[in-house]
């Protein structure tokens, strides 16, 4: 069974949409994802009709109106709202489907002694703070823990830092790194990013988090948010 492999790239996430819908139908296959791609596996859960892009992207647009810049109330809308969906579906379709997903999150042990692991989860309530947990980025995220998220006594925060999303070649990874942002982008760039993935080539070698792509990957951020933060500023000031 193929397994591929959703690296983080925050609200590049609908590019990998993009790539999933255009993911083989007629063959089995298991889903790996971190951060924004642990968000793509839960969305894979839905069925064709409700994972239409229009209604995700307007799903989307309803929470960027209110969005600050605290990501974790965001990403909990955003989860409660496909909860819902998948919340009305039968046990054994969902049972049968969660089987296919693991989302990789790191867990901190103590002072600079952290594991990557990927978790499959088993029911709707890990669904959520798995991916919650994959996400959940240092001081972007403020809930009750700046740093990292509380599951079962246990401490996790963004997959990214276990292994810096590199995977064997029993993956196939998703190349996707150059689509990396966290600034929630307007419907209409989510939506032509999501057309470029569905014309992804998946017969390309996995790319590796070399020094170079987190540089680059690290100044789309901090560009995306020269030029989001005085919008924001705006918005706070009315």
């Amino acid at each position: 069974m193929k397994k591929y492999y959703f690296p983080p790239i925050g609200f590049g996430l609908f590019y990998q949409l993009g790539v999933l819908y255009n993911l083989p139908k007629d063959e089995e296959y298991q889903l790996y994802g971190s951060s924004g791609g642990a968000i793509v596996c839960m969305l894979s859960l839905l069925k064709e009709d409700d994972r239409n892009i229009c209604n995700l992207i307007d799903i989307t647009e309803k929470i960027r109106k209110n969005f600050y810049f605290n990501y974790f109330p965001y990403l909990n809308h955003f989860i409660k709202e496909i909860l819902i969906i998948l919340d009305s579906y039968e046990n054994t379709y969902l049972e049968e489907k969660l089987k296919t997903i693991f989302l990789e999150v790191t867990e901190i042990h103590g002072w600079l002694n952290v594991e990557r692991k990927f978790i499959q989860p088993k029911n709707l309530t890990e669904l959520k703070h798995y991916t919650i947990a994959s996400c959940y980025l240092p001081f972007v995220f403020w809930s009750l823990n700046p740093i990292y998220y509380t599951i079962n006594n246990r401490k996790y925060f963004d997959g990214f830092f276990g292994n810096f999303s590199n995977v064997s070649n029993d993956y196939i990874k998703i190349n996707s790194y150059h689509y990396a942002s966290l600034v929630p982008p307007s419907s209409k760039k989510l939506y032509n990013d999501f057309q470029k993935g569905c014309k992804y080539n998946l017969q390309q070698k996995n790319t590796t988090m070399s020094i170079p792509v987190f540089f680059q990957m690290t100044f789309n951020i901090i560009w995306d948010f020269f030029l989001y933060i005085p919008t924001q500023l705006l918005k706070v000031k009315n």
